[in-house]
């Protein structure tokens, strides 16, 4: 049997100095930049985006009758974190990331044909944002807990040709708990408790 446990998590920001890199590509490019506020303060900030759409504006499937844009992305990770004492940390997180992409099917090409309610304009929008406060404490050395407050939003917005568009909204609140043990001989022990609520909205057109 084989098998795999992936525990990915953000890193905590630099606090010797203030630096940073940026990165690029053929089809996009990130920057981060991160360092100390002052002598309990830091912080770190990325962001990405796509460009291939500034080289390419549109591409074109001329039996098919489509044209398209390329698709485009972007997001967002920030950090701030304070170091209340060497045992207490107050950090402040969020995230943003958004995609879209448009596409044309006349009504002549091969593909109205075969499906004619796609004929005509259609377009793709998703967006995510999240932001929380999180309280982290150590206990020794071997155990921790975290007690995490936050706030998520997605929104999808699809439009498909002649079958008009929908919407969807949903707003979510959570307050996390997590407790981890790590002075067990081979083993780490983690308890949490989480609650949440949602609130969803959604619109036809």
């Amino acid at each position: 049997v084989v098998g795999a446990v992936f525990d990915v998590q953000l890193r905590n920001p630099r606090s010797d100095r203030i630096g940073g890199q940026a990165d690029f590509s053929l089809l996009g490019a990130n920057v981060l930049v991160e360092g100390p506020l002052g002598s309990e303060l830091s912080f770190f900030l990325a962001a990405r985006r796509s460009w291939f759409d500034l080289v390419v504006k549109h591409g074109e499937d001329k039996e098919e009758g489509v044209t398209f844009t390329m698709p485009v992305y972007s997001d967002t990770q920030g950090r701030l974190l304070w170091s209340l004492s060497p045992r207490q940390r107050l950090r402040l997180d969020f995230s943003t990331a958004n995609d879209r992409i448009d596409f044309t099917v006349q009504a002549g090409g091969k593909a109205a044909s075969r499906d004619p309610i796609i004929a005509g304009s259609s377009s793709q929008r998703q967006s995510f944002a999240s932001v929380a406060g999180v309280w982290e404490s150590d206990f020794g050395d071997n155990a921790s807990n975290r007690v995490a407050l936050g706030q998520m939003r997605q929104d999808t917005t699809l439009r498909l040709g002649a079958a008009g568009s929908v919407q969807v909204k949903v707003d979510t609140g959570y307050l996390r708990q997590q407790l981890q043990v790590t002075g067990l001989k081979d083993h780490e022990l983690t308890l949490g408790a989480s609650a949440e609520g949602s609130d969803q909205a959604s619109a036809l057109d």
